[in-house]
């Protein structure tokens, strides 16, 4: 809303000034002539669109700085969320996979369902975050299928390749968050999250939460 009223501002000033210059143009020397009798007027009105134009440029760069601030903390507590997405999704594959362990849902689904609630607000108000919420809900619905022992549902949800198919769409609606941040810190998220997928571990060489990060296929 803000900003549409910035825009009609901007436009309205805009509109004023091209007016102005078109009727002394037009009119030639009758409207310099009223204008230089209407001194107090003349001042006035110059200085109303000086100070509104510059008071529009002053509010979108402050709007856009914190719009651009606003869109690194979204994708810092989306990078958050998508590891414990990365554990929670690696916690369940391994109970499926293991026919001795019982059915129940792991502490790390728990977890990514407790802090998604508190993520949620935030992040549905950013387009890009909100694709990967949705991913994430649906991801979260397989898990919790997978975990209850449901994989065998005529839909399909809770099957190992459809964990595999959910958490490969969770990684490419992240990806545009990731390229929220600077070069350097994406390469590290790309590689920390290959580490998973592959079995190593690379935090030695760079420090990097091998908890996160996003871009790289899911392992099924």
């Amino acid at each position: 809303m803000n900003r549409l009223i910035r825009r009609a501002g901007a436009l309205i000033i805009a509109a004023a000034i091209v007016f102005l210059m078109v009727s002394d143009v037009v009119n030639g020397r009758g409207f310099s002539d009223w204008w230089a009798k209407h001194a107090i007027t003349t001042s006035l009105v110059s200085d109303l669109l000086i100070v509104g134009a510059t008071a529009l440029i002053f509010d979108e760069v402050q709007a856009y700085r914190q719009r651009k601030a606003r869109s690194v903390s979204v994708a810092a507590q989306g990078l958050i969320v998508y590891g414990q997405a990365r554990e929670a999704y690696q916690a369940v594959t391994a109970m499926v996979s293991d026919p001795s362990v019982e059915d129940a849902v792991p502490d790390e689904l728990r977890d990514l369902a407790s802090n998604l609630l508190v993520a949620s607000p935030s992040l549905f108000d950013d387009p890009d975050a909100r694709d990967f919420l949705l991913q994430l809900d649906r991801l979260m619905a397989s898990l919790f299928s997978a975990a209850n022992g449901q994989s065998s549902r005529p839909d399909g949800i809770g099957r190992p390749d459809e964990l595999t198919n959910r958490m490969n769409q969770v990684q490419a609606s992240f990806a545009p968050l990731v390229a929220r941040f600077p070069p350097d810190y994406q390469r590290r998220v790309r590689d920390a999250d290959s580490d998973i997928d592959s079995g190593t571990d690379s935090d030695a060489d760079d420090g990097t939460d091998s908890g996160d990060g996003a871009a790289a296929p899911a392992s099924s």
